[in-house]
């Protein structure tokens, strides 16, 4: 029986979590051939592993050009760039069926997360950490965290890469991904009040597990409240979860006298760390609705002749949170 979602979670998340019902099928194969290395990230002449070798490092293209997260991360949504191929469902189930695809799609995660100063611990558990990469390296996470900050349409990529994770049986990822964002903020990092937005509004409710998306949802609410929220509980609580099955496994023999994660949906939202949660009511599926905000890039420099290709717009592009995620 699936829970019931705050009024104020969008329609693009509501459609993302029931399977796009109301979505036309797509018959195309282009994501399918971008993944199996036979066809390019248009407008790009690119396939995946010449891409690849494009993108890793290079930080400069992985900010300013906007034509390969599409590719890299497909959904059954429409990006910004209109040369790419929404998510078809026969292709998501081939790439799933073809093991070297995969692999491919697990290194362009790791690709992004060390993009934004992060690196997979466990494949198992999902578990995320900072890069072990000291400032005033570029690949340092302190300088790859002001980098995050500072550009926000990467809260749009993330949205995108969670809705991803889920698409190709790899929803696991997802919680622990957030959950790490809420340790850092715990610690006074990726803590500015865009950022929370993205999240507590979005990021969150990226999860088509009920009982999962609710305790996260409520360890958020539960953290925004000043509640505790250390690295040695976050992987304690990923230890629990692979173990048990649930982050509610044990937890009560665990950490006996400690009050449980109260259910979201029955929950006030904290003020100020994203959108008010309204009142309940059944998760209904409509389409998308454009809320279309400017993002400014910055100090933009010429791109690599290599790259050129990839850049889609010009100097600001209009994107739409959790809709056309760039």
């Amino acid at each position: 029986m699936s829970r019931r979602l705050p009024a104020s979670v969008s329609s693009d998340v509501r459609a993302f979590l029931a399977g796009y019902p109301n979505r036309s099928p797509s018959s195309g194969s282009a994501n399918l051939a971008f993944y199996q290395d036979k066809g390019p990230a248009k407008p790009s002449k690119s396939t995946y592993s010449a891409l690849v070798e494009e993108l890793k490092g290079n930080w400069h293209e992985l900010e300013f050009q906007h034509g390969f997260i599409q590719w890299l991360f497909p959904i059954q949504e429409m990006g910004m760039n209109y040369q790419s191929q929404p998510l078809g469902v026969a292709e998501r189930d081939a790439i799933k069926a073809d093991p070297v695809a995969m692999a491919r799609l697990l290194d362009s995660y790791r690709l992004m997360l060390e993009f934004y100063g992060q690196v997979l611990v466990s494949e198992k558990t999902g578990q995320i950490a900072r890069t072990d990469i000291l400032a005033p390296a570029p690949g340092s996470w302190r300088v790859r965290y002001a980098n995050l900050l500072g550009h926000s349409h990467n809260f749009l990529r993330i949205t995108r890469i969670l809705k991803c994770n889920s698409e190709f049986g790899r929803e696991h990822f997802n919680a622990p991904w957030i959950l790490f964002f809420l340790v850092e903020q715990a610690r006074e990092e990726l803590d500015s009040s865009s950022l929370i937005n993205s999240m507590d509004g979005y990021w969150r409710w990226c999860i088509r597990d009920d009982d999962e998306r609710a305790w996260v949802v409520g360890k958020v609410n539960e953290v925004r409240k000043g509640g505790s929220w250390t690295e040695e509980e976050y992987i304690a609580a990923l230890d629990r979860r692979e173990r048990t099955g649930s982050f509610d496994g044990e937890e009560e023999e665990e950490e006996e006298g400690r009050p449980t994660v109260a259910d979201p949906m029955e929950t006030e939202p904290v003020s100020g760390g994203g959108p008010p949660v309204a009142e309940e009511e059944p998760l209904v599926v409509e389409k998308a609705l454009d809320k279309e905000i400017a993002v400014e890039v910055e100090d933009k420099v010429p791109s690599s002749p290599r790259m050129s290709e990839l850049a889609i717009g010009d100097k600001t592009e209009t994107v739409a949170e959790g809709k056309s995620e760039e």
